[in-house]
This record gives C-alpha cells, sequence and structure tokens, in this order.
C-alpha cells in the first residue's frame, strides 16, 4: 500500500511541476493536436494530388483506346500504384483521427487528475 501511494504522489508532484495551471494542460494538449491536424492536412492535400495524377493517367487512356498490351499493363500499374498510395494516405489520416481522440481522452484525465490535486492541496491548507 505505501508503494502505492507512493506512486500517486510522485505523480502528483510531476503534473504539479508540468502543468502550473490549467491553461498549461490545454495549451500542451492544442500543441498535440495541431501536430496531428498537420499530418492529416498533408495527408488530404497528398489525397487530392495523388487523385488528379491518377484522373489524368485515365484520361490519357482513354484517348489513347488502342494500345498494345505492353502499354495496357503499363497503365494498369500506374493506375494501382496510384490507387494504393491513395488508400495508404487516407488510411494515415483514418490513423490520425484515432490519435486525436486518444490524445483528448489522456488530456482529459489529466485535467481531471490536476484538478483534483488542486482541489485536495487547497482542502489541506484550510
Amino acid at each position: 500500500m505505501a508503494a502505492a501511494e507512493e506512486e500517486r504522489q510522485k505523480h502528483e508532484r510531476y503534473l504539479l511541476a508540468h502543468y502550473r495551471t490549467e491553461d498549461d494542460i490545454e495549451r500542451d494538449r492544442k500543441e498535440k493536436l495541431n501536430l496531428v491536424k498537420d499530418r492529416i492536412q498533408v495527408g488530404n492535400e497528398q489525397i487530392q494530388f495523388v487523385t488528379k495524377l491518377l484522373t489524368d493517367l485515365e484520361t490519357e487512356k482513354a484517348r489513347r483506346p488502342q494500345t498494345s498490351a505492353a502499354e495496357q499493363a503499363s497503365f494498369d500499374n500506374r493506375a494501382n500504384a496510384l490507387k494504393n498510395s491513395i488508400k495508404k494516405a487516407r488510411d494515415s489520416n483514418s490513423a490520425a483521427l484515432t490519435e486525436q481522440a486518444k490524445i483528448n481522452a489522456q488530456f482529459d484525465a489529466i485535467l481531471k487528475q490536476y484538478r483534483e490535486i488542486v482541489q485536495e492541496r487547497k482542502a489541506k491548507e484550510k
């Protein structure tokens, strides 16, 4: 039991050393969320760019209806590579959205713990 209490106090000291106010916690949350948001933005831009490349490739293929089997295979291989790139970017964005939810849950818990610690310390001072 003493080890658990010691660990709790250690965690309290850690929180109070890293966060002086609730605003510090929210600022840290915002910084972490902005990093993920930036990754999502880059992913969206990649999806747009690669989708345009795929559209251009398909337009080129349509303009050249009489192609050899080798040319057809080349078009198909490039199209598949572009489709895979789009899928990877979408998967990455999906993972980033999950990460955002985890960050929010983590910081909600930190904020709750911080409030409890501050409230407990104020009660002890009285």
